[in-house]
């Protein structure tokens, strides 16, 4: 029976939109002096994250003057960092009916993100870099939209519109690296991610994108120094030590890589990522019991990633245990019928171990 080993690999999913500010501009003499306390009040709530809080005095604001403009707003922006998106969408157009806001376009195209409604998104991104040609933050929440619909090439174009507005928007960059990737293009995206490691030297986040574009090109040891360089600013961090571990698998170099495996557990034993590809590492130097040893506790931390059951019916394979290995690849069949294990499936049953 062939075999084949699946790399577990958890790239960092691209991050979509910066923290969206809230307006703190205080409201004006002319309003009712009890909407004013109420709202001042809020935004203090606001800047200690106390949201609740904020809403509850915001809305009070808003029944003491009907359609206060900057209370509606802060209500959008409560919404959405409580991710009441559609409420978020409700305020943030209540504005937008009393006056053509910018900040409420983009609000509410980020509302609309949320919810994957892409056009009604781009549509108010549009409207709010019409609005305010200078305003970086729309042009790249434009080109989120289209990197979460895979439109890449035009993405690239329009985080390179917010990045001509503003050489410092990380979010961008890191954006318009992550589309270079998915383009091929990894030396475009080594040198963003080369670019915002400057921009930001104690952001781990970023060392580790490069390490993984790295390992995309099968540079393992570039990848191996890039872990290297983030474990410096993150030596908590369990992810980068698996990663790094999957670095040294590719150079053979098994007895770095269980090093680094071990210490991601000693961070983070309930990450059942860490098992899942040390069992793959065990398999590749023939330790088929440690293997499914892994596997049986990577399942118990989550027992619906299919690729564990998968990953453990290979390692039961190779221990000489044929049923044991048609039972987890029939588990890994239902719970990802379109994955390798179909196959598998199909020879179990050829061979009448199950049915």
């Amino acid at each position: 029976m062939k075999i084949f080993k699946l790399a577990i690999i958890a790239f960092l999913s691209c991050t979509t939109i910066s923290s969206f500010a809230q307006k703190t501009v205080k409201a004006s003499t002319a309003v009712d002096p009890v909407a004013e306390k109420l709202y001042n009040k809020a935004l203090v709530e606001i800047q200690n994250k106390n949201y609740g809080a904020a809403a509850t005095l915001l809305e009070e604001s808003n029944r003491n003057k009907i359609n206060f403009s900057p209370a509606l707003f802060n209500l959008g922006y409560v919404d959405l960092k409580t991710k009441q998106y559609e409420k978020a969408i409700d305020n943030f157009t209540k504005v937008i009916n009393i006056s053509s806001d910018a900040e409420a376009y983009y609000g509410r195209g980020l509302s609309y993100l949320e919810l994957d409604s892409f056009k009604l998104a781009i549509a108010d991104f549009q409207k709010a870099y019409s609005l305010n040609q200078n305003m970086a933050k729309a042009y790249r929440g434009h080109g989120t939209a289209l990197m979460k619909q895979k439109e890449y090439a035009d993405a690239i174009n329009l985080f390179t519109d917010a990045i001509t507005r503003d050489s410092k928007d990380n979010e961008a960059i890191f954006s318009r690296a992550y589309c270079y990737r998915k383009l091929g293009k990894t030396a475009d995206a080594i040198k963003e991610y080369e670019t915002l490691n400057s921009l930001s030297p104690d952001s781990v986040r970023y060392i580790i994108s490069k390490g993984n574009t790295y390992l995309e090109m099968d540079m393992a040891q570039e990848a191996i120094s890039a872990y290297s360089e983030a474990i410096e600013v993150d030596a908590q961090n369990e992810e980068i030590y698996i990663f790094r571990a999957i670095a040294f698998c590719k150079l053979e170099n098994y007895y770095a890589a269980e090093i680094d495996f071990n210490q991601a557990v000693s961070i983070n034993p309930d990450n059942d990522l860490i098992y899942i590809n040390r069992g793959n590492m065990r398999i590749a130097v023939k330790k088929y019991r440690d293997a499914i040893n892994d596997f049986d506790y990577a399942i118990k931390l989550n027992p619906n990633n299919y690729k564990a059951y998968l990953n453990r019916g290979i390692a039961k394979e190779l221990y000489r245990d044929r049923k044991g290995a048609c039972n987890d690849f029939a588990t890994a069949y239902s719970l990802e019928p379109e994955s390798v294990a179909a196959d598998y499936v199909e020879q179990c049953k050829e061979e009448k171990y199950i049915k």
